[in-house]
């Protein structure tokens, strides 16, 4: 092999070299068949030991730099399709996801599902505890339910549904088809925009969820 493979050089870090014929990779024939293990002189060691823990050491810090710039990126999609075409993404893309991977962004985006979920629920029970106070404070017993849930669209913000709006009529048990009744009402009065003919979701005019 040795007549068809340059030989190698290793220079020490006291300036000696020695001229071998080493394998470059484990494709080499001689990898599989070596039984003879030992560990190379000390100072070989230790560069080898330093360079591996740098190479890994750059490789985590690229990583995490691609994850904190490219969030939210979809550098990779499903079907290939519509992929970002920004420079950080392209070079994800023809580095093979050494630096970023289609697991990464499945990642991200489990995790941006569940900071979503975990919003909607506290937007959802800010709602209620606004909703309860205002009741508690103004007294607003004998309020029609009309007048509470106006004020309530008018004050409050974000998206509406009926489940939205039983809660903030506390105390009052009212059907689920009376509930659209009154926010198809609030519709009417330009305070809400209806979707959909089913009636399941009411935005307030001029903005979307808050």
């Amino acid at each position: 092999m040795s007549a068809l493979v340059p030989l190698s050089t290793v220079t020490f870090h006291d300036g000696q070299k020695l001229h071998a014929d080493l394998p470059r990779n484990t494709l080499d024939p001689r990898y599989p068949l070596c039984t003879n293990h030992r560990f190379a002189c000390l100072c070989r060691e230790a560069e080898t030991a330093e360079d591996r823990q740098e190479w890994r050491a750059e490789l985590e810090h690229a990583r995490k730099v691609f994850a904190e710039v490219l969030a939210g990126h979809p550098t990779y999609t499903d079907d290939g399709r519509n992929q970002c075409l920004c420079t950080g993404c392209q070079v994800a893309r023809a580095t093979y996801g050494q630096f970023r991977s289609y697991s990464d962004i499945r990642r991200e985006r489990k995790a941006a599902a569940r900071r979503q979920q975990e919003r909607d629920v506290e937007i959802d029970r800010l709602h209620g505890e606004i909703t309860k106070l205002r009741a508690r404070l103004r007294g607003r017993s004998g309020e029609a339910s009309i007048d509470i849930l106006r004020d309530a669209v008018q004050t409050e913000g974000g998206n509406w549904t009926v489940h939205r709006a039983s809660h903030a009529l506390p105390g009052r048990w009212i059907a689920p088809e009376r509930l659209r009744t009154l926010l198809n009402q609030l519709a009417d009065e330009g305070l809400l925009i209806k979707h959909g003919k089913l009636g399941r979701l009411w935005t307030p005019v001029g903005g979307g969820d808050a």
